[in-house]
């Protein structure tokens, strides 16, 4: 199954609010990612996307713990200017996020 594009305004929106730059580094973010993932219902809005480089992006879908964590960190303290203290979730997060990876690289396959 193919995700539609996200809206244009809610990609610059994204790019604005992180200075055009990746969650993780000071490489250009090019690739938008859900903070909570779609095989949890992560929904397309501003809060749950987060801009990354390619780099990083497969990264987090390889289940890479210490990118994933600095994602989370990172869009929890843009979205609500608190920093991030309970990541008692993250080891669940970090499976259902390579789950979702290897479902795409399935469906890619078979295109």
């Amino acid at each position: 199954m193919k995700r539609k594009k996200l809206p244009k305004q809610l990609q610059d929106a994204v790019r604005d609010r992180q200075k055009g730059m990746c969650a993780c580094c000071i490489e250009r973010g090019r690739e938008f990612h859900h903070v909570d993932p779609h095989v949890l219902g992560g929904r397309d809005t501003y809060k749950n996307i987060a801009l990354l480089c390619k780099y990083h992006h497969k990264l987090v879908h390889l289940g890479d713990l210490e990118t994933i964590k600095t994602v989370l960190e990172y869009t929890y303290y843009l979205n609500t200017g608190k920093l991030l203290t309970d990541l008692s979730q993250l080891d669940n997060v970090i499976e259902l996020v390579k789950k979702d990876y290897i479902l795409d690289e399935d469906n890619a396959k078979n295109k």
